[in-house]
């Protein structure tokens, strides 16, 4: 951005420039100013109007006695003086020369600019206003190209600044950020931030100065102006936090002195943005991309800021793992460039190719494959003619689908290409070059070409650190590249370094992304990662046992293992139990938002009076604004960051801690278990079985005999010496069986020779806990599937035992001084459950039919608009409430009232709820421990209730009997009302029910998870 310095001319008299003769004649005086401006006014009316000269002539002729009458004296004596070379002949000059500027006549400026400098160096003194004309002089030769002479002279009007004018002179500041400008241009860079430093010091004094008053418009513009230059300086210095900080300051000033829908402010933003991404701060950038975009999409002089916005988003999305949003701002720039470029132009061909990578992300191989297979095309046309790196680009992609494919050969040559390629540019230091060196790496190695495997890695590594930092995710996923190769080639201690380094780097990353980040956002990123925490580490360890892989397996899982939802269950109980009002109000609104786009999600899409994704999108808009706000608490991911160390400082003598863990290899899929206890140096890895081993054994026989047992027990034998307490943290079919009911040899259960704790993560064991002084609880039982109004009998059954036994523990809950809250019949509905939500109950028991039923299974009834996986994991575990049966029947669906709750609770309605302080929560009913198994944990009722705060869950792992239920709840709440411990009271259950029948179908399929 340049300026140029307008000198106004002071005292009463204006000139007014009549050419006569090759002659310039001066009238001055008011008056006179003002009828010539008239007169000038009608000449370029009639001119407009093609009136002939004669017209014009007559015109003037009327108008000249005003000339004379009254003013002849003073009009020849200014003429007079005007040969005199006094400062009316320099203020024309300067003028005439800033109108050349203004109207691109550089030539003409600098000549007039030149004979301005030399009239006042001979007339007037140099303290004067001479500086601001070499000034003006070094903008017209730096506007004409002539970069030498004008930073020559812009030095000089510098120096004649500092020496003869006042330090402050907002002159002085233009001059010097003219300056800047100029060595920027030449690639000065440090030259330019000394002087934008200095032309900011003056305008930050003028500002300070007129603090107490309105400031001066161009002062403030003057100010933004220079911030908005040294931000793009530093950006090109490669200094991106600085220049991120400079320009957040300047976003944040015009955003308070200017209207936003400014082309210079939303371009200003967009390179804040790229600095972000340039960082790896893809989830700042993207909230800065958002608003440019809606800026730009309302500005209308902004259409390039409003493509480069799209541009961004898509890349930034990518970058965040959320691939539908990618595609979705993909197509649209795909769309753009077709509808004003055509489809033949190297641009439309770099879309393409961006596109094909958001689809092959996102699943989609067969449109990644055809769309780059066009890019490519357009490309082949055009290399040698235009640029090479989108043809590049092509190749390099077009190489990771032929190895998607299974085709190694064709992905080297592409690969290869694409390299060759890249090596004809100067683009052998940018980032996706080292992306095609390392996807290079992972060929060789495919092709058993070890040694080129591993310089390729190298090479990778370098390139990234070069062009984007020792910090950027793009070299932290070279690095684990790296550490992982060196590693399968044999070079096991030479990887451990590398491994060391890249969790290190990814954990911190991922820590410090997700303090600003939404909950969906968080769950996207965390799926970039999670392999190389939750399987990738496990799987080193197992294969080299060192003590550093060990300590980082289990530190990784104690990270993995449900990591969004400890960061929600986090981010909740830090705003709920903060002093602020304001945010905790907006907190529970996007909660209730959630619930209310839950049932707006059950309705028909004909029915539904909201767009479903308009509301949604208006929730992450408020989400976003909590996630800013509650940055001020604290940092919620400080006991996400939990180690070994604080594991083992839990423990006791005789305690074993256990965190299961599997992985995938191409020939086998392989359990392990990493064990801890108290005085190891680190923890040990234990290998337990294959999965075609575990396949092997009959379910019938898994609490018969002693197969699963030997698979699963028997191999940490050695570590169960002088145990009595086993806390266990199961991972993928581990959490289908109660591993802790299968027999040995001796036919001796596990969880009769040990007090055996189930854990969602052995983190629960440094985890600070809180006691609800609140005896609140609520039970429901006996419950009314079935209204006559509106149910036409179809459905599930009445289930008779659930009413004794709801208020059996009814009974028992009431004598131990609880209030109880007890539902039944047609009273225990959905909503009566849903009005429990921030009432502080301590325990909930429920009685019922549950489910757990796959996605398709179940969309005859649940209209789901959900668009994330968890969320539509959640939709398809649930609990059957008051009149369910209508839901469940498609007839007689359509007579519920609109507004209506139908009786079905799904894990999704439940996450919504505000179940803070609940310490125990039953869940009596079949398969209520079921649902889809990821390396988070399950994604069914447990983890409904788990968002929702509860601690302690006892959940069922198949269809259970209705009298032995009964028995085994009245026993529990009987001994838990009697002070035994929750586990204690729950093992005493499980053992009175194996003394009626020693069935394990009886028993077995009650877990309790995370009673500790």
């Amino acid at each position: 951005m340049v300026h140029t310095i307008f000198l106004n001319s002071d005292g009463p008299y204006f000139s007014v420039m009549i050419w006569k003769r090759r002659e310039i004649v001066f009238v001055s005086d008011l008056f006179v100013f003002k009828i010539v401006c008239k007169l000038k006014k009608l000449i370029f009316t009639a001119d407009k109007e093609k009136t002939t000269m004669k017209q014009t002539l007559f015109i003037l002729l009327l108008m000249m006695p005003l000339f004379v009458v009254g003013q002849r004296g003073e009009w020849w004596n200014k003429q007079k003086d005007f040969g005199k070379y006094n400062q009316d002949v320099i203020n024309y000059l300067l003028e005439e020369s800033v109108d050349a500027y203004l109207a691109g006549k550089y030539s003409q400026a600098i000549r007039m600019g030149k004979k301005t400098i030399k009239l006042s160096n001979k007339f007037i003194t140099k303290d004067d206003i001479t500086p601001m004309y070499y000034a003006n002089l070094s903008m017209f030769y730096f506007a004409s190209g002539q970069l030498n002479k004008a930073e020559r002279i812009g030095t000089h009007a510098v120096r004649l600044y500092g020496k003869y004018g006042e330090a402050y002179d907002p002159a002085y500041g233009i001059c010097l950020h003219n300056l800047a400008e100029c060595n920027y241009q030449r690639g000065n860079i440090d030259d330019a931030l000394h002087y934008i430093a200095q032309s900011i010091k003056i305008f930050e004094h003028l500002k300070d100065l007129d603090n107490a008053r309105d400031i001066d418009p161009d002062i403030n513009y003057d100010y933004y102006a220079s911030l908005q230059d040294q931000t793009f300086y530093y950006g090109d210095y490669g200094d991106f936090d600085e220049a991120i900080k400079v320009g957040e300051n300047a976003l944040e000033f015009f955003k308070k002195h200017f209207d936003e829908r400014n082309v210079d402010y939303i371009n200003l933003m967009l390179h804040v943005a790229t600095y972000k991404l340039q960082l790896g701060v893809y989830n700042d950038a993207v909230r800065l991309l958002e608003r440019a975009y809606s800026l730009a999409h309302n500005t209308e002089e902004a259409f390039q800021q409003y493509l480069q916005s799209i541009l961004l988003l898509a890349d930034c999305c990518y970058e965040l793992g959320n691939y539908p949003a990618a595609i979705e701002y993909g197509l649209l720039m795909v769309a753009f460039e077709k509808l004003i470029n055509g489809t033949q132009t190297n641009e439309y061909a770099r879309y393409l190719s961006r596109l094909s990578v958001f689809y092959s992300s996102n699943n989609n191989e067969s449109e990644a494959f055809k769309l780059q297979t066009e890019a490519l095309e357009i490309l082949s046309k055009q290399r040698g003619k235009k640029k090479l790196d989108n043809y590049a680009v092509a190749l390099n992609n077009m190489s990771g689908y032929y190895y998607e494919d299974g085709d190694i050969d064709n992905a080297i040559i592409f690969g290869k290409k694409a390299s060759k390629v890249y090596r004809k540019t100067d683009l052998v230091v940018n980032a996706e070059y080292g992306t095609l060196l390392q996807n290079l790496s992972v060929y060789y190695y495919e092709s058993n070409q070890y040694s080129k495997c591993l310089r390729y890695a190298k090479r990778s590594l370098n390139t990234e650190r070069r062009f984007v930092g020792d910090n950027h995710p793009q070299f932290i996923e070279a690095l684990r590249n790296n550490a992982l190769l060196t590693f399968l080639t044999g070079k096991h201690d030479k990887s451990i370094p590398f491994f060391s380094e890249s969790y290190d780097k990814l954990r911190k990353y991922i820590l410090t992304n997700f303090a600003t980040l939404t909950y969906a956002e968080r769950t996207n990123l965390w799926s970039k990662f999670s392999d190389f925490f939750g399987t990738s580490l496990p799987y080193v360890a197992c294969k080299n046992p060192d003590d550093s892989l060990c300590t980082m397996a289990y530190n990784a899982l104690l990270l993995s293992k449900g990591l969004t939802l400890n960061s929600e269950i986090e981010i909740h109980n830090l705003i709920e139990n903060s002093n602020d009002t304001a945010l905790q109000n907006s907190y529970r609104k996007i909660r209730a938002d959630l619930a209310k786009l839950d049932f707006l999600c059950k309705k028909q899409p004909n029915k539904r009076k909201e767009d479903v994704y308009a509301f949604r999108n208006k929730i992450s808009q408020n989400e976003v604004a909590l996630v800013q706000k509650s940055k001020a608490l604290g940092d919620y991911t400080r006991n996400l960051s939990l180690t070994f160390k604080d594991v083992q400082n839990n423990l006791s003598d005789n305690d074993l801690a256990i965190e299961f863990a599997s992985f995938q290899t191409p020939q086998y899929h392989q359990y392990v278990a990493l064990v801890l206890k108290k005085g190891m140096s680190s923890p040990e890895i234990v290998n337990l079985f294959r999965m075609e081993d575990f396949n092997a054994v009959y379910s019938k026989n898994y609490y018969t005999t002693s197969d699963l047992y030997n698979l699963i027990w028997k191999p940490l034998q050695p570590y169960l010496q002088g145990v009595e307490n086993v806390y266990f943290s199961p991972t993928d079919k581990l959490h289908t069986i109660g591993i802790e009911y299968l027999p040995d040899n001796d036919g001796k259960v596990f969880s009769d020779k040990y007090n055996v704790f189930r854990l969602s993560s052995t983190r629960e064991l440094a985890m600070p806990k809180n006691s609800n002084p609140n005896k609140k609880a609520a039970t429901f039982g006996g419950i009314q599937y079935n209204i006559d109004s509106i149910s036409n009998g179809n459905g599930v059954m009445y289930l008779v035992g659930t009413k004794k036994e709801s208020d059996a523990v009814a009974s028992l809950l009431s004598s131990a001084e609880y209030e109880v809250f007890a539902k039944s019949d047609t009273a225990a509905t959905e909503e009566s459950f849903k009005n429990l939500s921030g009432q502080g109950v301590k325990i909930l028991h429920i009685s019922t039919h549950g489910f757990y039923q796959s996605d398709g299974e179940l969309a005859d009834y649940l209209m789901s608009a959900a668009i994330s996986k968890e969320d539509r994991s959640l939709d398809c575990s649930g609990l059957l409430f008051a009149g369910a049966n209508a839901a469940l029947d498609s007839v007689s669906r359509s007579a519920i009232p609109d507004g209506n709750d139908d009786g079905i609770l799904t894990a999704k309605e439940i996450s919504r709820l505000d179940f803070r302080g609940l310490d125990l929560v039953i869940l009596s009913a079949c398969q209520t421990g079921l649902g889809e198994i990821t390396g988070e944990g399950v994604f069914g009722l447990q983890r409904g209730f788990k968002k929702a705060g509860a601690h302690t869950i006892i959940q069922s792992l198949w269809d259970v009997d209705d009298y032995a239920t009964r028995l085994l709840m009245i026993q529990f709440f009987k001994s838990l009302t009697e002070g035994l411990s929750k586990r204690e009271a729950f093992q005493t259950a499980i053992n009175y029910v194996k003394s009626k029948n020693d069935d394990p179908k009886y028993w077995a399929a009650f877990v309790m998870v995370d009673g500790i």
